[in-house]
């Protein structure tokens, strides 16, 4: 049958007629092309087959490291090509011709893994077709691997992020640049960076999330225990750089493998702690961590942060005067939690000695009881110039604060100093030389939480009250709305029942506590900080 077919039910007479034939010809055409794809992807199939059987244990030498390095790039272009199938199905809707009943469903059933990883590939998929077309490109060349893409997914989902890809100074040719020269671990840490670069806030509200997770399980066993876990990325150093620590070198003709002394240097380090021989005002025996600070980080932030409480100071000098605590009486002295993240706004991050960088809570709490040292490098890595290390807290004045708290002073905790630090006030270009008034003892827990949810301290005639910038205070019976009337800074905020349980803080130890930018020359400063974190 040749009846003519009109398409366009609108506007017959503007349209060419197209003929049965005409049709036919061009299905006939689209059909051969598809045909062809396949039978091209079968015949590379069976090429793989051959070579599966047996080549691999006849090749040795320099033949079998080049084989496995092919066969290493051969994997990144087929995943390349996957996901340029897989966005094509998705866009084209013929995973309902499958049976399925989503696109994730779809992948499920032809790539037989979980419903989670699935997902995963149709996000890698989408990101790669309409936000990341250079390094699909680079996908497809083999120069990078499917992780790498990965790396970038999660990130594009914020739009401020997406946007800041665009940005020619510092955006997807510099990540593009990172991605071909480092492997998928190296990249993940040089994002994480870029990310706390230009979203701080995120950044630090990602931290708080994954803080959360933080978990440690030992079970009994018929013949043992098993320890499993997870871990955030500083708790995570201070257990690896301790152990490593303890466990040193293999003595000759030890017998054990790194893990059996691992497993050995976590027992003694537990009966250490247990024997505990540590005096008052000389640490706590903790780890050390190394962490690198850009000089022109901590300089532009902090200059930041002095502004602000100039102003913030202006205002309260121009308002009425602090309003009293009503239990624990006037206001002696103010200890902030830190600087805001937001005015770490395109600043190179501090990194571990490893490379992983960290949000400005983290930096700001292990500033507080450190060793401070400069260290000044050319931009070869030559060193110019190396500081002697100095504390911001001296010996001294930990004496003074032990005496002073006993224990640590958020509410409702009671570990000793042997697991606690000083929080510092002062920043740390002042020298650290403070008045005894700006340092109170907190457990590394509380030190954490503190610098976490950006917590001010006020110091009053007869104890202590924390509360953060949202209007809460925290109690030893949980957390309760700030009413104007007990508000130390004078601002108002509406009384509210206790929330009970806020801080992971239970009902003790009441009476102690609150109750119901510059030029700078062509060389690359760093500020290292050894920090010792309690056991």
């Amino acid at each position: 049958m040749s009846a003519a077919l009109d398409l366009d039910l609108c506007d017959a007479a503007a349209r060419p007629v197209i003929g049965g034939a005409e049709i036919t010809a061009l299905a006939g055409a689209t059909s051969s092309r598809e045909a062809g794809a396949v039978r091209e992807l079968t015949s590379i199939i069976d090429g793989i087959d051959a070579l599966a059987r047996g080549t691999v244990d006849s090749l040795a030498g320099e033949e079998l490291l080049e084989f496995s390095s092919l066969l290493a790039k051969a994997e990144t272009k087929i995943g390349a090509l996957r996901a340029d199938a897989l966005a094509r199905v998705n866009e084209t809707g013929d995973w309902q011709n499958a049976g399925a009943r989503t696109v994730d469903e779809y992948e499920r059933q032809v790539s037989k893994t979980s419903l989670a990883d699935s997902r995963k590939s149709v996000k890698r998929a989408k990101a790669l077709k309409n936000d990341l077309p250079t390094f699909k490109e680079d996908l497809s060349d083999g120069e990078i691997s499917v992780a790498h893409v990965d790396v970038l997914t999660k990130v594009i989902q914020s739009p401020a992020l997406k946007e800041q890809l665009l940005d020619p100074d510092d955006g997807e040719a510099q990540l593009r640049e990172a991605a071909q020269t480092m492997d998928a671990g190296q990249f993940e840490k040089r994002v994480k960076a870029w990310v706390i670069k230009h979203a701080p806030k995120r950044s630090e509200r990602m931290a708080r999330e994954k803080s959360k997770e933080e978990r440690l399980s030992i079970v009994e066993d018929s013949d043992g225990w098993i320890i499993s876990g997870y871990l955030d990325p500083i708790n995570g150093k201070i257990v690896d750089s301790t152990l490593t620590k303890v466990m040193g070198v293999p003595s000759l003709g030890d017998p054990r493998g790194p893990l059996s002394r691992r497993a050995a240097a976590l027992a003694e380090i537990c009966d250490r702690a247990a024997q505990d021989s540590d005096e008052a005002g000389k640490g706590n025996g903790g780890a050390h961590i190394t962490v690198q600070v850009p000089l022109e980080t901590l300089v532009t932030a902090e200059a930041a942060a002095k502004l602000e409480e100039e102003a913030a100071a202006a205002e309260r000098e121009q308002g009425a005067a602090p309003v009293e605590h009503p239990v624990l009486g006037p206001v002696l002295a103010e200890i902030r939690a830190g600087i805001d993240p937001d005015l770490f706004t395109g600043l190179e991050p501090a990194t571990l000695d490893d490379g992983t960088p960290l949000v400005p809570s983290d930096l700001m709490t292990l500033l507080c009881d450190s060793r401070i040292s400069k260290q000044i490098f050319s931009r070869d890595g030559v060193i110019l110039d190396h500081g002697q290390a100095h504390r911001l807290c001296t010996p001294q004045q930990r004496r003074a604060v032990i005496a002073r708290d006993r224990t640590c002073r958020f509410p409702g905790c009671h570990h000793t100093y042997q697991s606690s630090q000083v929080h510092h006030a002062v920043h740390w270009k002042n020298g650290g030389n403070s008045d005894i008034d700006n340092l109170v003892m907190l457990c590394w827990h509380h030190h954490r939480f503190v610098h976490r949810n950006d917590i001010t301290i006020f110091r009053h005639r007869d104890g202590w009250s924390f509360r953060d910038g949202n209007g809460w205070e925290y109690t030893a019976h949980g957390r309760r709305r700030i009413a104007p009337s007990s508000d130390p800074s004078g601002s108002s905020g509406a009384s509210a029942p206790s929330d009970q349980g806020a801080g992971g803080q239970g009902a003790a130890n009441s009476d102690r506590s609150s109750v119901p930018t510059a030029d700078f020359p062509p060389t690359e400063s760093f500020f290292n900080t050894d920090a010792e974190i309690p056991f």
